[in-house]
């Protein structure tokens, strides 16, 4: 009889660089019997284009990668054990990076997926909370809310109402979070060199900052001439 059982985890997202990404990896070969040959594969995607690396070692010597990326695979294996990490696991509303683990008991799965979720837990990036928003959910009832208005107070509100504007403001805000925030706010990201500047390190973060403070500052106009 040949058992096989599958858990999974979905991860805060994380920052991690070569020297992390190794230390993982090392972490990740002990599940496994030391004995045997491990299967490693490190897959990246570029536009255009997917490179596969067998270890962190020829990721390194491989000069024509520069930056940081969002959109990798980890992946481990030896006879009927895995171990996987993908960095953008699409569901519904959102995507999320996640860890799957596949073996012979639900003890080796549960040992998997805790080792590489504590580890990576340590590089939590400050934005994680905001990606396990529903924006989708969020964003359905807002789009819902005039509706809603338009049952429960017809007399009360009308188009030239700063309140109009105003959710119109943040009713905006929403959809480019929605659309831009695997850009912005990645679930996981990779940081292959360090030549990047200043700006282009933190541009995620930069146009966070702009666009809430864009909607604050048209709430504070709406209302302070009202």
């Amino acid at each position: 009889m040949k058992r096989e059982v599958t858990r999974e985890k979905i991860i805060p997202s994380f920052l991690i660089g070569i020297s992390e990404l190794e230390a993982l990896i090392d972490r990740m070969s002990l599940l496994f019997n030391q004995n045997d040959r491990i299967n490693i594969s490190i897959s990246i995607s570029i536009p255009f284009e997917t490179l596969e690396f067998n270890s962190v070692q020829e990721l390194r010597e491989y000069s024509d990668i520069k930056g940081k990326t969002s959109e990798f695979r980890i992946w481990l294996n030896q006879d009927n054990k895995r171990i996987s990490i993908h960095s953008t696991s699409k569901t519904f509303f959102y995507s999320v990076c996640d860890i799957t683990a596949k073996g012979d008991s639900e003890a080796w799965c549960a040992g998997a997926i805790e080792t590489v979720y504590s580890f990576l837990s340590t590089y939590r990036v400050w934005y994680s909370w905001l990606r396990s928003v529903p924006l989708g959910w969020i964003i359905f009832i807002f789009m819902n809310i005039p509706t809603f208005m338009k049952w429960y107070s017809i007399d009360k509100y009308s188009l030239n109402n700063p309140l109009i504007i105003a959710w119109i403001a943040t009713f905006s805000l929403l959809l480019f979070l929605y659309f831009f925030k695997h850009k912005l706010l990645p679930s996981a990201t990779l940081v292959i060199t360090e030549k990047e500047g200043y700006i282009q390190r933190h541009i995620g973060e930069i146009g966070l900052i702009l666009a809430v403070l864009s909607t604050t500052l048209t709430f504070i106009s709406l209302f302070v001439n009202k």
